[in-house]
């Protein structure tokens, strides 16, 4: 299927977008409080 052309929605980046490539860029955070628990930014 070509690049461009939309195959349906998925949840990318908090949002429901239609989905056109199988490789997608992004950039997660993490941190870990004092306590040990994680956080996903």
């Amino acid at each position: 299927m070509d690049r461009g052309t939309p195959r349906g929605k998925v949840l990318y980046n908090y949002e429901e977008q239609e989905y056109v490539s199988d490789e997608l860029p992004g950039l997660s955070a993490f941190y870990r409080d004092e306590c040990g628990n994680a956080y996903h930014t």
